[in-house]
C-alpha cells in the first residue's frame, strides 16, 4: 500500500513538473515571437497562456503584460489596454509600473481621457518612471482646473513641465489657465513654448495652427490688436485652423479701425470655396461693417443672407432638440455627413445633392469639429478602424483570441456609439442657441441700418450728393456692385482664398 502511494505521489509529481517546464516552454516560444517581431504568432501564444488555469500568477503575469505589448505593436491600442489592467489588478511587483506606463501610453495614443483615470486612480508617484511623472502631474491639474483651483493647476502644470519641458499638453492647459485669470502676457509666454516645440513641423499641421491661433487670441483678450492680427495673419491657409480665423480676424481690424482690411477677410468667408460651413457670426459682422460705411444696400444683403441661410436652419434645429432623439439618429446624421466630407472637391456639389441628413451639412460639419465632439469621434474612428484590422490579423485563424477581440471591439464601439449620440445632441442645443443669439443681434443691426438710412438722408437734402464709387481702371476684373475684387479668373482654390480685396468708400455724409 505504502508502495502504491509513494508510486502516485511520484507520477503527479512529474505531470506537475512536466507541466511546469510545458508553461515555461510556451512562454519562452511567446517571447521569441515577440523578439522576432512576429506579434501575431506572440499574442495568439500569450493569449493561450493568459487563460489558462493551471499556470502560477507570475506566469499569467508576465503573460498578460506580453500580450498587452504584442497588441500594442500591432497598434491595436484598444484590446493592448484589457491585459494591461489585469497586470495593474493583479498587483503585479514586476510588471504593474511597465503595466501603468503603457497604460498611459495608449490614452495618448486613443485620447481616451478614462483610461488615464483609471491608471491615476491605481498608482502612486513612486509606481511611475521617469518618463510618465509628467503626465502625473498633468492629471493633478486637469483635476484641480475642472474644480476652478486655476493656481493649484499651475502649481502642477509647473512640476509637469519641469520633468518634461516638451509636455503640449500640459504648456496648452497651462496657458488656458493663465488666460482664465486674465494673465494674458503669462498665457502668451506659455503659448509661445509650446510654438517652439512645433517649430519643425510644417504649416499645415493642425496643432501648429491652432497654437498661433490661439497666441492670436491671447493678445486679443490682452487688447493687444496690432499683434494679435499678426497673429491671426500668419496662419497658413492650407491650415484647418485658418477659416476660423478670418472672423476673428475681421473683429481684430474692426478694433483698431481698419473696416475695409475687415471686409476683405469676411468676404472670403463667403465665396463659393466656403458656402458649405456654419458662419451666421460673419454675417452679422459683415452687414456690421458694410452700415458702418453707409453701404445700406449691400447691408441690406447681408441681413437678407443671414435670414435665408439661418431662419430655416433655426426651425430644424428647434424641431430636433424638441424630440427624443436615439442613438441611431444621432449616428446616422453624422455617418450622412461623413459620406459628404470624404467626397468633398470636384465632386462635392454632386454628393450634397445626395445627401440624406435631417440636420443641415453645414451644422453636422461644424458639430463634428467642436471641441466636444472631435477628440471623442477621431477616437471613435480610430477603434473602428483597429477592429478592422484586428480582422485582417486574426480573422483567418482558429483562436480563442478572435472572440476575445471581437467582445472587446464591440462593447468600446457601442460605448463610444452612445457618447457621440449624448454630445452630438448637446452641440446641436448649443448651435440652436447660437443661432438664436445672432439671429437676435441680426434685428439690431437691422435696425440700426434703417436709423442710418434715416439719418444720412437727412444730411443729403441739406447737402450735395457725393460720389462715393471707387474707380481703379487697372483692374481685370471687377465685381459689378464695385465693392469687392478678385484677381483670379475661374473657379475658387485653396492658394486663391484671401485675396479679396474691398475698393469701396466710406459713403457717409459729414456734417
Amino acid at each position: 500500500m505504502k508502495f502504491k502511494n509513494l508510486l502516485l505521489s511520484f507520477i503527479v509529481s512529474s505531470l506537475v513538473s512536466s507541466l511546469a517546464y510545458a508553461n515555461i516552454t510556451q512562454l519562452k516560444q511567446g517571447v521569441k515571437y515577440y523578439q522576432q517581431g512576429n506579434y501575431v504568432a506572440a499574442a495568439i501564444t500569450f493569449h493561450n497562456i493568459s487563460n489558462g488555469t493551471q499556470f502560477k500568477d507570475d506566469l499569467l503575469d508576465q503573460a498578460n503584460y506580453y500580450l498587452g505589448l504584442s497588441l500594442y505593436n500591432l497598434k491595436l491600442y484598444q484590446a493592448s489596454s484589457y491585459p494591461m489592467i489585469k497586470v495593474i489588478r493583479a498587483n503585479s511587483k514586476k510588471y504593474k509600473s511597465k503595466a501603468m506606463e503603457k497604460l498611459i501610453a495608449v490614452s495618448n495614443r486613443l485620447g481616451d481621457q478614462h483610461i488615464l483615470d483609471y491608471v491615476m486612480s491605481k498608482m502612486q508617484i513612486s509606481d511611475l518612471e521617469k518618463l510618465a511623472v509628467d503626465v502625473y502631474y498633468f492629471k493633478l491639474a486637469s483635476v484641480s482646473f475642472e474644480k476652478g483651483l486655476l493656481d493649484q493647476a499651475i502649481t502642477y502644470l509647473k512640476k509637469s513641465i519641469e520633468k518634461n519641458p516638451n509636455n503640449e499638453s500640459s504648456l496648452n492647459l497651462l496657458a488656458l489657465c493663465y488666460l482664465k485669470k486674465n494673465e494674458t502676457q503669462a498665457a502668451v509666454d506659455a503659448y509661445q513654448k509650446l510654438m517652439g516645440v512645433y517649430a519643425k513641423k510644417p504649416n499645415y499641421n493642425t496643432k501648429k495652427g491652432y497654437t498661433i491661433l490661439n497666441l492670436a487670441r491671447a493678445y486679443y483678450q490682452g487688447k493687444n490688436f496690432d499683434d494679435a492680427a499678426e497673429y491671426y495673419r500668419g496662419i497658413s491657409k492650407d491650415n484647418s485652423a485658418y477659416r476660423e480665423s478670418l472672423t476673428e480676424l475681421g473683429w481684430t481690424y474692426l478694433q483698431i479701425g481698419k473696416v475695409k482690411s475687415a471686409l476683405s477677410v469676411i468676404q472670403t468667408l463667403h465665396t463659393p470655396y466656403y458656402e458649405n460651413y456654419f458662419e451666421p457670426e460673419s454675417l452679422v459682422l459683415r452687414a456690421i461693417l458694410l452700415n458702418y460705411m453707409c453701404q445700406f444696400d449691400e447691408a441690406e444683403k447681408a441681413v437678407k443672407a443671414f435670414n435665408d441661410n439661418y431662419e430655416n436652419t433655426l426651425e430644424v434645429l428647434a424641431n430636433w432638440t424638441a424630440q427624443t432623439i436615439t442613438v441611431a439618429d444621432a449616428i446616422a446624421e453624422i455617418n450622412f455627413a461623413t459620406e459628404i466630407l470624404k467626397s468633398e472637391g470636384p465632386n462635392a456639389t454632386a454628393a450634397l445633392n445626395t445627401y440624406r441628413g435631417k440636420i443641415p451639412f453645414k451644422v453636422t460639419r461644424s458639430v463634428l469639429k467642436d471641441y466636444r465632439m472631435k477628440g471623442l469621434y477621431d477616437t471613435f474612428i480610430m477603434v473602428r478602424d483597429e477592429q478592422k484590422n484586428a480582422k485582417r490579423f486574426f480573422g483567418g485563424q482558429n483562436t480563442l483570441l478572435n472572440p476575445f477581440l471581437d467582445k472587446i471591439y464591440a462593447g468600446r464601439l457601442n460605448y463610444f456609439k452612445s457618447q457621440l449620440a449624448t454630445k452630438y445632441n448637446q452641440v446641436i442645443l448649443s448651435l440652436e442657441k447660437n443661432i438664436m443669439y445672432y439671429n437676435q443681434q441680426i434685428k439690431f443691426v437691422n435696425y440700426e441700418i434703417l436709423e442710418a438710412k434715416k439719418s444720412q438722408l437727412r444730411l443729403k437734402i441739406a447737402k450735395d450728393e457725393r460720389s462715393t464709387t471707387a474707380e481703379d481702371q487697372n483692374r481685370s476684373f471687377y465685381i459689378k456692385n464695385g465693392y469687392r475684387y478678385w484677381p483670379f479668373q475661374g473657379e475658387f482654390w485653396i492658394d486663391e482664398i484671401g485675396n479679396y480685396q474691398y475698393l469701396g468708400e466710406n459713403r457717409c455724409e459729414q456734417e
